[in-house]
């Protein structure tokens, strides 16, 4: 006596069936959208602001200090520059953003 095994078949369609459209899910979608550039937007803000013065106070202490106007302002900013691009990094580490 010999047993067969039967293998059922299945079948497999090539691609996924698309999800009907839903309203809501896309609403809800945009406005996660919408608020995460709102954040992302309000981050970048906070960033210039806080380098901006930090080169101002650095700016300021140099020109306390009587070493001209020009020099101290050259200083202030490109230290805001390294301020921001150092502020920058640190959010794509924390967010693990690989945009440029």
């Amino acid at each position: 006596m010999t047993t067969q095994k039967q293998e059922q078949q299945t079948y497999l369609t090539p691609h996924p069936r698309k999800k009907p459209f839903s309203l809501s899910e896309w609403l809800a979608n945009s406005i996660q959208s919408t608020i995460s550039m709102a954040v992302e937007a309000h981050l970048f803000f906070v960033m210039m602001v806080g380098s901006a013065f930090v080169g101002a106070i650095v700016w300021f202490l140099l020109f306390i200090f009587r070493v001209g106007f020009y020099f101290p302002l050259m200083v202030g900013v490109v230290v805001a520059i390294a301020v921001f691009r150092l502020l920058l990094n640190v959010k794509r580490q924390i967010f693990n953003d690989t945009t440029p």
